[in-house]
């Protein structure tokens, strides 16, 4: 049993992550999604499953590894390793975007280059005409 409720929490922290990706990211400026409570309380929800599916994940294996090698433990195995890596592709994609906010707030790379200058003083200017 704790096999499945670690491969669900992994599986829907994923899915939570890559919803915050998408409302951080990609969302309009003015959409309802980009309200702060909005990405509060998936992140509240995703602390959750994260911690779940990570202690889960672990707690299964050990279990497996202590059981012996069948069928059954084998299968265990494959949901606990499923809910690992997707706890550690939720991290991948929480890492992205903290790159992509960071790279958002710095602007572009680019610099405008100067205006061209002569490269020795011109000496005196040209005589000016006076106004009449």
């Amino acid at each position: 049993m704790s096999h499945t409720a670690a491969l669900f929490s992994g599986l829907a922290s994923l899915a939570l992550m890559s919803a915050l990706y998408y409302i951080i990211l990609h969302a309009k400026q003015g959409s309802w999604l980009r309200n702060e409570s909005v990405p509060m309380l998936l992140v509240a929800i995703l602390i959750g499953f994260l911690t779940m599916a990570g202690a889960g994940g672990i707690r299964g294996l050990n279990a497996v590894l202590a059981q012996g090698l069948s069928l059954n433990a084998a299968a265990a195995a494959g949901a606990d390793l499923i809910a690992l890596a997707a706890v550690l592709l939720s991290l991948m994609v929480l890492r992205a975007i903290a790159v992509a906010v960071r790279r958002k707030e710095n602007g572009p790379a680019s610099v405008t280059p100067l205006s061209p200058r002569p490269a020795a003083p011109g000496g005196s200017s040209p005589p000016l005409k006076k106004a009449a």
